[in-house]
């Protein structure tokens, strides 16, 4: 009998001291991580999953993002980020992290406008749908967090 492992195995060590940073979840078989804070750009907040072995949450069904929706219902919070964006090709959405397209989408009408260049994916508290948001944080009434998933 053979086995096969992979070459370029790599083990990840979660930064505990971050995980008191989120807010944890569990659900779908799945372990989500809701920043408590704020994020100042895309790129911050999932180098912050990184540091949980985890990524920006990649939304693949309708289940899993109803579950999305209902862990930002349960949050003191505007909005939350996700994976996802557009900004390499307008409208050609894909997951910085595998490159892969996006597949899943529930917009909220009129969504996405790519208003002041929103090349990011996430969910508005209270519409149950997703909006296009910045990358970078620059919403003055919003208090917009993101989400993390392992």
């Amino acid at each position: 009998m053979s086995s096969y492992f992979p070459v370029n195995c790599q083990v990840c060590s979660p930064n505990m001291k971050n995980v008191d940073l989120f807010y944890k979840y569990e659900g779908l078989g799945k372990t989500y991580y809701i920043s408590k804070g704020k994020f100042n750009t895309d790129v911050e907040a999932m180098d912050m999953c990184k540091t949980l072995c985890a990524y920006l949450a990649e939304i693949d069904d309708q289940a899993e993002g109803d579950l999305v929706i209902k862990m930002l219902e349960s949050q003191d919070t505007t909005g939350m980020l996700i994976a996802g964006s557009d900004r390499s090709k307008e409208g050609d959405w894909k997951y910085d992290r595998t490159g892969r397209h996006v597949k899943y989408f529930n917009w909220c009408n009129g969504e996405p406008n790519n208003v002041k260049n929103e090349d990011c994916m996430g969910y508005k508290k209270g519409l149950s749908c997703m909006w296009d948001y910045s990358c970078y944080y620059r919403y003055k009434n919003f208090h917009l967090r993101y989400l993390c998933e392992v």
